[in-house]
């Protein structure tokens, strides 16, 4: 986005920021690691795209809701804009299949989380809050997601960017 064009990346193990289009972009990695410096870089943010490897959901679903679920239980909830990347790879999960997927796990952690809130054991517990609170149904992001998160195929190396630009721009 800020580049205007799609580049060849890498992995990286800082963020990197720049504007596009008169919007700032900050490119956070998703390395567990680094998530201490997320809370900053959310403090300002209006909306987060969310780039998920669909070829390798299996690996990544778990660590994803987590993230997601820390996202919609902040005190302020921004929109969410999934990017169900590699989809041109044989294999690659559909959005609707990555979308079922998370909400699975996101169910998992909206349980144990008010199962410790309930019982004490952890002052510091992340308890469902307003809407991930679902009243015993299962969870599930268009009915119980506090902020709305939209769910896309999507191909780095042969899409254009234009949803993305969409995205911000209306989250702006």
């Amino acid at each position: 986005l800020v580049d205007g064009e799609v580049v060849e990346t890498v992995s990286s193990m800082q963020s990197r920021e720049g504007v596009a289009k008169e919007t700032r972009v900050v490119d956070f990695p998703g390395h567990q690691r680094l998530r201490g410096g997320l809370e900053a870089a959310l403090d300002r943010a209006t909306g987060v795209v969310f780039l998920l490897d669909a070829s390798a959901l299996s690996n990544q679903a778990k660590a994803a809701a987590e993230l997601l679920f820390a996202l919609m239980t902040r005190e302020q909830p921004v929109e969410v804009l999934v990017l169900c990347n590699k989809k041109d790879i044989q294999g690659a999960k559909t959005p609707a299949r990555v979308k079922l997927t998370l909400a699975t796990e996101i169910e998992t952690l909206r349980k144990t989380a008010g199962t410790i809130a309930s019982t004490g054991d952890d002052d510091e517990a992340a308890a469902p809050k307003g809407a991930l609170a679902t009243d015993g149904k299962f969870f599930n992001f268009d009915q119980h997601a506090p902020a709305k998160i939209t769910f896309l195929p999507f191909s780095a190396n042969a899409d254009d960017l234009t949803p993305v630009s969409e995205f911000l721009a209306g989250c702006a």
